[in-house]
């Protein structure tokens, strides 16, 4: 560069010479005027020649950096109780010359999420303590830094504080109430959002108690202000979490509300986190289905069993030999690996427009299955075949969701392409050692007009469900996914083309999803419809209308900020008729308020695992002390290169229009112009 900007000084320099020289000297008398007159040329001619070349100047500047101090404040309602002296730990800081002569200081509040200081209202309802310590690590992470958290420590929402990254110093100040209290909570509640009439589902709750000594209280539930269930609830010194299992009844038919409660402690100071409510669509149907098989195989009981779980289904399996029952009485028949002697099932199949579910693999007779059925064929080969299942999530004829597939035992069959001659529906591909093919595995399709049905191409799936309890501990995800498929399946009324799901709770403050899946007549996603959702308060004090957001294949909207209360929503379709109707509510909800305590722990691992330090509210102001005091956040010079293009000098400009100016001005004056 350095050469390069001589070079262009003395190019600028002989042709600004020369041009000032032939002007005023060149076959003219010289005279005293002549050479300031040449000379005012030479500069103006130099000084535009630089500025056409436009060489960059290169300047260096030293800067000095302070460390920064980014100090973030819990914004919660659980630390409003010493709201007093969180304010005035902070006017401390503002105000303690050591701590601004040393640092750049940074104020954050956060909730549920992260703010600059302004004002401290102390009403989050919410708190999420890794994120904004992240964020302001990845902010600061090419500087000098620590962070100083003021908090309680207890984090409502976002991930484990466990799995921080920690880059920078965490100086940590407890708040609240560090005092320990026995406390007993409901930490998760499961329950199906389904039962049926007359049938007993399952509850699931996971308990824990944060006291050291025994526990002897009760559980219950109750229905519409009568207790249906209660048990006692035992936990010896030192256990901290219990997991209590029971069922309840199913006795009558719509959607159900109930309340899992945990009696209080004598000593508990916290009761609220010891209820929870949930809700059960009870609905009542009854179906009697049967399995025609020509061979016997482990499929044949997992089918029974799974199926049965939802003890408003019968299912009977029926050797081809010994099938005399009359087939119309059934919802639906599972075909077991037909093979010639299915003759006449097929054709009264047909006749009667019977729902059916096919299920080929290693001994089925393609050659007649081929024939006595049109909808799809398989080139005839001998080899057998291991096939992968492979889950489609666009997938959309009824919702379901993929259990773990990509993990499951193959299922076998014999090997040959199949061809499908009318519209179907994957919901299982078919993978063959690594390769994912886009042929079916699993599909349904329509035969006819109010008739449904289905085809597995494998048999061997006995193993997901055995592969399913070995990694769940459960039957549950595989139950449910062929409940699913069989529900559809054994259902005579014909499937609602628009299908909606929604929680039946909300807690305050919490996002409200709810998706729709639209189908055309032939039951295929529509992509292509504008849908809307409109909610009210059962009270009338708050309605809206809001349209649904294509998300992949299905429509969804997400709703903030509802007060408390109970709601009627309606889905509607623009330029439809069809309509879609359900309720929920939003129940008041403070996740500041389900702790009694400060997590100290929390607050000390933070310190320590990040080589800060850890301080309680009372003595916060020794932490001024140890900050000033780490040698590591030291001010750092920086060395500041500039290059500055000769052409951004604004004040060359005024000096080549004074010399131009200058020079016509003199001539002007001795006559030479």
């Amino acid at each position: 560069m350095h050469n390069q900007l001589l070079l262009f000084l003395i190019i600028s320099f002989v042709v600004a010479g020369a041009g000032a020289w032939f002007h005023y000297f060149y076959k003219k008398t010289i005279k005293k005027a002549n050479i300031l007159l040449a000379f005012l040329r030479f500069l103006a001619i130099f000084t535009l020649l630089m500025l056409f070349f436009n060489p960059q100047i290169e300047t260096t500047s030293i800067r000095i950096e302070k460390p920064v101090l980014a100090v973030l404040v819990d914004n919660s309602s659980s630390v409003q109780k010493q709201q007093q002296q969180i304010e005035s730990f902070i006017d401390d800081l503002r105000t303690n010359k050591g701590i601004q002569g040393k640092f750049e200081t940074s104020y954050f509040k956060f909730g549920a999420s992260l703010q600059e200081l302004d004002s401290l209202s102390f009403t989050e309802k919410v708190t999420s303590i890794y994120t904004p310590l992240a964020s302001l690590q990845e902010v600061y992470k090419n500087r000098p830094a620590a962070l100083l958290l003021i908090s309680d420590g207890n984090q409502t929402v976002g991930s484990s504080l466990d799995f921080l990254p920690v880059e920078k110093p965490i100086y940590t100040v407890i708040t609240g109430d560090t005092v320990h209290y026995n406390d007993v909570s409901i930490h998760k509640l499961n329950v199906n959002k389904y039962s049926y009439l007359k049938n007993n589902f399952p509850v699931e709750a996971f308990i824990y108690y944060s006291g050291e000594e025994g526990l002897r209280t009760t559980v219950s539930v109750v229905h519409n202000n009568k207790k249906v269930y209660s048990e006692p609830l035992v936990m010896e010194p030192g256990e901290h979490s219990k997991q209590v299992q029971f069922k309840l009844s199913s006795n009558k038919v719509g959607k159900q509300f109930y309340t899992f409660q945990i009696a209080g402690l004598t000593s508990e100071k916290n009761t609220r986190n010891n209820q929870r409510r949930f809700a059960v669509d009870v609905i009542d149907e009854q179906s009697k289905i049967a399995i025609i098989t020509g061979v016997m195989h482990p499929d044949l009981g997992m089918l029974k069993r799974s199926i049965e779980t939802n003890k408003q289904r019968k299912v009977s399996i029926i050797p081809i030999q010994e099938l005399t029952a009359n087939l119309n009485s059934f919802d639906l028949l599972i075909l077991y690996q037909p093979n010639a002697t299915f003759k006449n099932v097929f054709e009264k199949i047909q006749r009667a427009k019977i729902n059916y579910f096919i299920i080929t693999g290693k001994a089925t007779d393609w050659a007649f299955l081929n024939k006595h059925q049109t909808v799809f064929k398989k080139n005839i080969s001998r080899v057998k075949e291991a096939y992968l299942p492979v889950f489609n999530t666009g997938y959309s004829v009824f919702l379901t969701e993929d259990i773990g597939f990509s993990e499951l035992p193959p299922v076998e069959d014999t090997f040959g392409k199949v061809t499908v001659s009318t519209s179907f529906e994957t919901v299982l591909y078919q993978q063959i050692n690594t390769i994912r093919t886009k042929d079916p595995l699993l599909f349904t399709y329509r035969p006819s007009e109010g008739q449904k049905a289905a085809v597995l191409l494998g048999d061997g799936v006995w193993k997901w469900r055995s592969f399913n309890y070995q990694k769940e501990q459960s039957f549950l995800k595989f139950d449910a996914f062929l409940a699913n498929l069989i529900q559809y399946l054994a259902t005579n009324a014909d499937m609602s083309r628009l299908s909606v799901q929604a929680n039946s709770f909300y807690n305050e403050n919490e996002r409200i999803d709810i998706a729709a899946i639209l189908t055309d007549h032939n039951y295929k996603f529509d992509p292509n419809a504008k849908l809307w959702l409109a909610i009210k308060a059962r009270d009338g004090r708050y309605k809206k209308k809001v349209p649904f957001a294509l998300a992949s294949n299905a429509y969804s909207v997400v709703l903030n900020d509802v007060p408390v209360g109970m709601y009627h929503f309606t889905i509607s379709i623009e330029g439809q008729f069809l309509k879609k109707y359900g309720k929920f509510s939003v129940k008041e909800f403070n996740a500041e308020q389900v702790f009694d305590a400060s997590n100290v722990d929390v607050m000390k691992d933070l310190a320590i695992k990040s080589k800060g330090e850890f301080y309680s509210l009372e003595v916060a102001s020794e932490i001024m002390t140890a900050l000033l005091s780490n040698n590591a956040l030291k001010p750092i010079q920086k060395t500041v290169t500039t290059n500055t293009p000769l052409i951004q000098l604004k004040w060359l400009l005024g000096l080549l229009i004074v010399l131009l100016g200058t020079e016509w001005f003199t001539r002007k004056y001795l006559g030479e112009v």
